[in-house]
């Protein structure tokens, strides 16, 4: 319809004036074609990042061999066949036979599935993760695109398709998604509804009229951003709400404090639906005698400063193998140096990015854990002549319910990386 009517158009006789429903279906479509070409060009640069995976589509699944890689694959595989059979995609009765298990978890995250188990019906099972991977990279690519973009378009609407392309380059290529991609982690790594409610509640903050369409749209958002893991609502979401309300709190913006509140409420009942049905199981859910795991897998304080040492320029530096090489993957959180200087730059220029390092330092301090690591370890120290790890704000958070349960404070360098990202488009 959008091409007939673009030949209409063009074919116009002399003197004619196209109405004006005509000219916004022409510049509706000039648009979902750029942005279907920016994220074709995210998805060209996550199949760079990946390679040689595009080469193995269909023989090996993405990630560390001992990742989560096969136990994914393995749900992926289920909802098929069930849908195929007639049977419940949420009970499992070939796992702990003979009675069977249930799977409630995969209607609560159904993006750690989806689109995988769809294109399982015409692909095979390896391509089907694979690419229901690189397709989430570029995602969260053009997410923060358009996040940035209508961030910057107020301030330099000369650069701001520019440096929206560079903030979501930079976030789709953070080490710290890489290193959950390398433990198959592929619903942690579904993070493109964050940027597009971070877009909500930047809207609705100037917003004078009252704003339906932006409350839904924004409500919508925060119920699909936990569509991947619902640690989402701990590591990404948490700092980023309790943030952004402060600040409104602190300009007396009562009419946007009112928006992004109903906003809240909106999306936690649309969320109801798909959380309630694996709440007994979360509940009750226990961890192992001495698995808690909030110290190793909290973030080292050199994290931020290790790149990889797989890289050809930095693999003599011993201090980023002491501080990742246990675990490469929970424990990812360089910054870089290009996206690092970006980013004090925008601190810098951009007054209203700043409320975006708040948001990175406090995620950033919450990643070190309930103590402080300097590299791989808790770092003692002796006062007095008593030995005593350093405790952090995280500690706080320890024992809380479902936080506990959780126990990879590290992950709060997404909401970091989220930060960074954002302050490098100001940059």
């Amino acid at each position: 319809d959008v091409i007939c009517l673009a030949r209409l158009y063009r074919q116009r006789p002399p003197g004619h004036k196209p109405t004006r429903r005509v000219k916004s279906r022409i510049m509706i479509s000039r648009r979902l074609r750029f942005h279907l070409a920016v994220y074709a060009a995210y998805l060209l640069v996550a199949v760079v990042i990946t390679y040689p995976l595009v080469t193995t589509l269909a023989t090996r699944l993405i990630g560390h061999p001992f990742g989560d890689a096969y136990e994914y694959v393995h749900h992926i595989w289920w909802i098929k066949h069930a849908l195929q059979t007639g049977q419940s995609p949420f009970f499992q009765p070939l796992l702990t036979y003979p009675h069977g298990l249930s799977s409630w978890l995969l209607w609560t995250i159904p993006l750690q599935s989806f689109p995988a188990w769809l294109f399982a019906f015409v692909m095979p099972l390896a391509a089907a993760f694979n690419l229901s991977a690189l397709l989430t990279l570029a995602l969260n690519g053009w997410a923060m695109y358009v996040l940035a973009r209508d961030m910057i378009a107020t301030t330099s609407p000369q650069s701001a398709t520019l440096a929206a392309l560079m903030s979501g380059l930079i976030f789709m290529a953070l080490p710290t998604f890489q290193g959950q991609l390398g433990a198959a982690h592929t619903g942690l790594l579904a993070l493109w509804p964050v940027p597009l409610f971070a877009l909500g509640l930047v809207r609705l903050r100037v917003t004078a009229q009252p704003a339906r369409k932006v409350i839904v749209g924004t409500a919508l958002a925060l119920c699909v951003s936990l569509w991947g893991s619902l640690l989402t609502a701990i590591y990404v979401l948490a700092p980023l709400i309790i943030v952004y309300v402060a600040k409104l709190i602190a300009e007396r913006r009562w009419r946007a404090l009112r928006h992004v509140a109903a906003a809240l409420i909106l999306g936690g009942l649309l969320t109801l639906p798909f959380v309630l049905p694996s709440l007994p199981e979360t509940i009750n859910a226990r961890l192992p005698e001495g698995e808690q795991g909030d110290v190793r897998y909290s973030a080292p304080l050199l994290s931020a400063i290790a790149p990889s040492f797989y890289h050809s320029l930095f693999s003599d530096f011993d201090y980023a193998r002491r501080a990742l090489g246990v675990d490469p993957f929970e424990h990812a959180g360089y910054l870089g140096l290009a996206a690092g200087l970006l980013a004090l730059i925008g601190v810098w220029r951009g007054r209203g990015a700043r409320w975006w390092l708040i948001v990175g330092l406090s995620a950033w301090i919450l990643s070190l854990g309930p103590l402080l690591k300097l590299e791989d370890a808790a770092l003692i120290v002796t006062i007095a002549g008593y030995e005593t790890p350093i405790s952090l704000p995280g500690v706080l958070l320890q024992g809380l319910p479902f936080l506990s349960i959780a126990r990879t404070p590290g992950r709060f360098d997404f909401a970091v990386g989220l930060a960074l990202a954002a302050l490098a488009a100001y940059g």
